[in-house]
């Protein structure tokens, strides 16, 4: 259930999937006898955050954006690595809003269109690579990295994750990567497309059909 809370007052809200969740939850239970309550990966995170065992956050594998307010009012905020899922961040003198969507910002207050970066993109899509949104003082959270927002609208770094490292070859990385995401609550499904990727998928699926 979201948002996930404690008697405490801590809160997080959590888009997006840990694959490796299974694997941080025996370090919780076994390394800091913490008893999790639920079968999912959002207890999981949550309780990483809580007790700031940001180590464990580093080898956390999966996609996601998170915004976790601890019971002092200090919030926490994150995207994946690759900023696979969507974060955003308004501020002005006036107000400071953390979003997945921008129509979120919009739902509270009229954001302002840059019209002078939209008409750039019609005109030289080219020219506004690497750019944040179309709407002014709205900007992308930067991925791979922990923020903290403290009670005076400050925002500090505190870590920046790690990006992968193995040296295995690309066949287990493929092996592994696919193992890790049909670890799930839910039935997997695949539709093919016929071409070289899904069908690599299909074939390592088709060998542990557990689910």
């Amino acid at each position: 259930n979201q948002p996930f809370t404690s008697k405490d007052g801590d809160i997080l809200i959590f888009n997006g999937e840990i694959y490796n969740h299974k694997e941080l939850r025996k370090i919780l239970e076994n390394d800091y006898n913490i008893n999790l309550k639920t079968t999912g990966d959002t207890e999981v995170l949550f309780w990483i955050l809580k007790l700031e065992l940001y180590s464990l956050l580093q080898i956390a594998n999966g996609m996601w954006s998170f915004v976790f307010m601890d019971k002092y009012h200090n919030i926490y905020f994150s995207r994946d690595r690759y900023g696979i899922k969507p974060l955003f961040i308004y501020q002005n003198n006036e107000k400071l809003i953390i979003t997945s969507e921008c129509c979120a910002v919009k739902s509270i207050f009229d954001i302002e269109i840059d019209y002078k970066l939209l008409i750039n993109f019609i005109y030289r899509p080219s020219s506004i690579l690497g750019v944040n949104s179309f709407y002014k003082d709205l900007n992308d959270v930067d991925g791979g990295i922990l923020y903290k927002l403290n009670q005076k609208n400050e925002i500090n770094e505190i870590c920046k994750l790690n990006k992968y490292k193995s040296n295995d070859s690309t066949k287990a990385k493929v092996i592994d990567s696919v193992n890790l995401r049909r670890e799930c609550d839910v039935k997997v499904g695949l539709t093919l497309s016929s071409g070289l990727d899904s069908n690599i998928i299909a074939n390592i699926l088709s060998k542990n059909k557990s689910n």
